[in-house]
């Protein structure tokens, strides 16, 4: 799991390092229809939750994606490189790159995490819900002081820890309860098969009747 999670993250970094740089190029498109669907396209393709340029004063000049909750303001100053907002339902990793000139801010955001429960969640496109998805183990992500479970996992960057990441296990009883619903499938399927058989069975019985009469 530690070396999917660091590998993962690495290449979370270095992708919105590049799509950060790739997006202060949008600041010298003079139209703004075309400007935003330059950040649009770039933002599907690198795969990013949401893209914005920000203004020296921290004002959106244009914006494209999803986001819950505000936009730090170090992060739209770029006062900082890189940025974590851990919230109750979700946390963003943000990523930052100076507009030429000092004219202003690009910025990038990832998913990290999504606590939505049911249809109103983030559809497995959250940092987290991949993760479990390659490796079966459900991760706690929060700020480092806030770090609680096993395998904790700091990301580091120089002197700072922007977050910590953490393996949850299952309870004793999410583990009961695991177990009995595979049970549940299997005693189903087996059913299922045996009703199949019989089925079948029964309707081959009365050729073979009809055959056995022609005989005599």
């Amino acid at each position: 799991v530690a070396v999917v999670l660091e590998g993962d993250l690495q290449d979370l970094l270095d992708s919105g390092e590049s799509a950060a740089r790739a997006l202060t190029a949008a600041v010298d498109i003079a139209d703004q229809d075309a400007r935003w669907r330059w950040v649009a396209e770039l933002r599907r393709e690198r795969g990013f939750t949401a893209m914005a340029l920000y203004d020296a004063t921290g004002r959106p000049i244009v914006w494209d994606g999803d986001h819950q909750g505000d936009v730090p303001d170090e992060v739209r100053a770029g006062a900082v490189p890189y940025a974590y907002a851990d919230r109750p339902l979700f946390s963003h990793l943000y990523l930052t790159e100076p507009l030429p000139g000092g004219r202003g801010t690009a910025v990038v955001a990832a998913l990290l995490r999504s606590d939505l429960p049911g249809s109103l969640d983030a559809g497995g496109q959250d940092f987290a819900s991949r993760i479990r998805a390659r490796t079966g183990e459900e991760m706690r992500l929060s700020r480092a002081e806030l770090a609680a479970g096993e395998g904790i996992w700091d990301l580091r960057l120089g002197d700072r820890t922007l977050f910590s990441v953490a393996v949850v296990r299952p309870s004793s009883t999410e583990r009961l309860e695991a177990v009995r619903e595979e049970r549940g499938r299997w005693v189903g399927a087996l059913v299922l098969a045996a009703w199949v058989i019989l089925a079948l069975a029964s309707r081959g019985a009365p050729l073979q009747a009809e055959i056995g009469r022609a005989h005599v």
